[in-house]
């Protein structure tokens, strides 16, 4: 990192970022990396905050507020405008770290972009908002395509916070498959991706959270869905520049009556009647996907899938969330990538979080890996059947993976996941949510 270390400046610190972001400013101001770091939150975030800050190894240097304006329907204001070049005309340095409501991206980044700051930005990367208040999923490209444009004209560094591009499992295969296709030019024929996040939500829930919001129109794949819908991108990366045609089809909130009978509800401890609301264009709980991935002239190269599951098994026995509900509903995630790559080889990967305490309502993880590797053996010599797995007992393989990118951002040498990269990654998430749009309207005909 040349010349002295940056100061940072977080905006928005809801629970998300309280337990990522946080620990990782701090870790970087005890390692010398960062030189202080400064919030920026809402003013109705105001009391929160000064209960959460005297209980922070490292103090900020700043805070500073904003109208919260969210009731107007308006995530951003001209106050922000105001604040960050305050801020930034009292620290030079300034980096900035977005982790606000994603609605709220988009005019913070075009903030960032044209008075050259570096930043760092939560996915999604944008989430453009329709007159009614719900996602309007036909302008994430044109977004970041302005976003981009800026980024052509701009000194800054502007990077997406997506650590599974840094993850050594799914590295690991990225890296052997890309060996395959170098070396034989055999494409991946087939690639499937499958995450199980168990959350089970309350009825009231889908209209009364604000974070990690249904009431908005968006849903798995505005929340974790993203990293997967990047995985399926760097992967297919591989087989260079090809049309890909989704068929989406999903669940939601409403669909769960169908799905989960009424009294299982009645077995939480202080669960809400089961009721509902209906006609809510809420987001989506479950995705399933089928792709083709074509050549200009018509044949198929690669067949796929894509599942995004939160109705799957949850650890969740109570109703009533806590305030604090980061990491506290009950989540039990299961994560599958499986590629082939024609008849010469194949690799299947499976990460799970293991069970191994309970703290009220927060459960202890242990994450374990598997790599199952099956090869043409009779020709190409060597082993045809090859296993690898691990414990992670550390800080875990997504955490390793945050932390490398943030520091690699602050060094200035974050190269993998910068945001005109993931325009492919944007292609494919916005024709995955048209597609479910458009089947969607289909079922209401």
């Amino acid at each position: 990192m040349a010349g002295p270390p940056p100061d940072l400046l977080l905006v928005g610190v809801g629970p998300h970022a309280r337990f990522k972001h946080l620990p990782a400013i701090q870790r970087a101001v005890t390692a010398g990396l960062a030189a202080s770091y400064s919030i920026l939150e809402l003013e109705s975030a105001r009391d929160r905050l000064e209960v959460l800050i005297p209980t922070l190894a490292v103090k900020p240097r700043r805070l500073a507020f904003v109208p919260d304006r969210r009731a107007e329907g308006l995530w951003y204001s001209a106050e922000s405008d105001d604040a960050l070049a305050e801020l930034c005309t009292e620290l030079p340095t300034l980096r900035i770290v977005l982790a606000t409501e994603p609605k709220a991206h988009f005019p913070y980044l075009k903030w960032c972009l044209a008075h050259g700051r570096d930043c760092l930005v939560d996915k999604p990367i944008t989430l453009p908002m329709s007159p009614a208040k719900v996602i309007d999923p036909g302008r994430l490209v044109t977004e970041l395509a302005e976003l981009l444009d800026l980024a052509r004209d701009s000194p800054s560094r502007c990077s997406v916070m997506t650590p599974r591009r840094y993850h050594r499992v799914y590295e690991w295969v990225r890296r052997y498959a890309a060996g395959y296709v170098r070396r034989f030019g055999v494409p991946v024929t087939y690639l499937s991706i499958y995450h199980g996040e168990g959350v089970w939500n309350t009825p009231p829930e889908y209209l009364e959270r604000e974070d990690h919001p249904y009431k908005y129109g968006y849903g798995k794949l505005l929340h974790s869905g993203y990293h997967y819908v990047d995985l399926l991108a760097r992967l297919l990366d591989l087989n260079g520049e090809l049309e890909i045609d989704f068929v989406a089809r999903t669940a939601g909130p409403e669909d769960q009556q169908a799905q989960v009978p009424a009294r299982l509800y009645e077995r939480m401890d202080g669960a809400p009647r089961f009721d509902p609301a209906r006609g809510h264009p809420f987001g989506e709980t479950d995705l399933a996907a089928a792709f083709s991935a074509r050549r200009p002239s018509g044949e198929v190269v690669t067949l796929g899938n894509l599942a995004l599951l939160q109705t799957t098994t949850s650890l969740r026995n109570w109703g009533a969330l806590p305030t604090d509900v980061y990491n506290r509903t009950g989540r039990f995630g299961v994560e599958e990538v499986r590629l082939n790559l024609g008849f010469l080889a194949g690799v299947a990967a499976r990460i799970v979080k293991v069970p191994v305490a309970v703290d009220g309502r927060r459960i202890s993880f242990r994450e374990e890996f598997e790599i199952l590797v099956t090869r043409n053996g009779n020709l190409l010599g060597g082993s045809s059947l090859e296993r690898r797995a691990g414990e992670v007992t550390s800080e875990g393989l997504l955490e390793a993976g945050r932390w490398r990118l943030f520091r690699r951002w602050l060094r200035g040498e974050e190269d993998r996941s910068r945001i005109d990269q993931h325009l492919r990654s944007v292609r494919l998430l916005e024709a995955i949510l048209l597609s479910a749009r458009r089947q969607a309207a289909s079922n209401k005909q």
